[in-house]
């Protein structure tokens, strides 16, 4: 299964499928397992506690996660607690109608024109926001990291509540072929800032 995590608070989300296949952009984390029991997790029996579900990550298994209905039956098993909320979701567009209280910039697509110089990203509102390059830069903060073919987003971008004024993208120089780095040779990327062009729609 794949697994993403998003806003605050925090949401672990499981899919049957790539949720990148369905435009999300965010960091996946592949090939986890996720243990549903038998029962159901919100039935409250006679003269138990009233049922409080969680999951819970394996402390041998990074990748392995199981869903308990009491936090009692998660301490005995030695699982770790998981912050936050969790589901499993057939889609990525099932995610979007059932979580409808993401942040306002939660980011799903994205797309980069180096040599044009244009960064665009959408939202789950479906607002867009242009952005232009603006030169290189230097930066202690890292939004995007485009491999040659798509972007990834990192945590400050992800995290957004809003649309930054500013991006700054990890990317091969413009008008530059895309290739593998070269020992000795030229650096073939580097950081180049982005502005936002307003207004946002």
């Amino acid at each position: 299964m794949f697994l993403i995590r998003s806003g605050e608070p925090a949401k672990t989300v499981f899919f049957a499928e790539d949720p990148r296949d369905e435009g999300y952009c965010g960091e996946v984390e592949e090939g986890v397992i996720v243990e549903n029991p038998d029962e159901d997790l919100t039935i409250w029996p006679d003269g138990a506690d009233a049922p409080m579900p969680s999951i819970g990550l394996s402390p041998t298994n990074p990748k392995q996660y199981r869903f308990f209905k009491w936090p009692k039956q998660r301490q005995s098993s030695g699982y770790l607690r998981v912050r936050g909320t969790a589901a499993v979701s057939l889609s990525f567009e099932e995610y979007r109608r059932f979580w409808p209280s993401v942040p306002i910039m939660q980011p799903l697509r994205s797309s980069l024109d180096i040599d044009k110089g244009v960064f665009l990203i959408r939202d789950a509102t479906d607002k867009a926001g242009t952005y232009k390059y603006t030169g290189q830069a230097a930066s202690n903060v890292l939004h995007v990291i485009h491999d040659g073919r798509t972007c990834v987003l990192r945590t400050p971008l992800l995290e957004a509540d809003e649309f930054p004024k500013e991006v700054f993208i990890k990317h091969r120089s413009p008008g530059l072929q895309p290739q593998a780095p070269i020992p000795g040779a030229a650096v073939w990327n580097g950081f180049f800032r982005y502005s936002l062009q307003a207004p946002v729609v």
